[in-house]
């Protein structure tokens, strides 16, 4: 899937991918943005918010949409990983 947008002062493109090693493929997205702030200068996005904050309000949109983890979703997410057969959280 690829998506892109222009407004006067924002654009982006966004392209979904699947990560090339062993099974389980994971997935992810490739998103590029360009743009001006208020004042017209570069926009420029912190990088904390680049490595957390797009993470955490997509979830949050996601939870919006399809609602809360059930109460065994968080007990079966490390045996998932354990299973991997990849790098995951618990290797960090």
């Amino acid at each position: 899937m690829r998506s892109t947008k222009n407004t006067n002062d924002l654009a982006y493109l966004a392209t979904n991918a699947r990560s090339h090693g062993e099974a389980p493929k994971s997935r992810y997205t490739h998103i590029v943005i360009r743009g001006k702030d208020d004042l017209g200068q570069d926009l420029v996005i912190a990088q904390g918010y680049v490595i957390h904050g797009f993470r955490e309000r997509a979830r949050d949109l996601v939870t919006l949409e399809l609602g809360s983890e059930t109460p065994a979703e968080p007990d079966q997410k490390p045996r998932a990983w354990i299973k991997a057969g990849r790098f995951t959280r618990l290797d960090r």
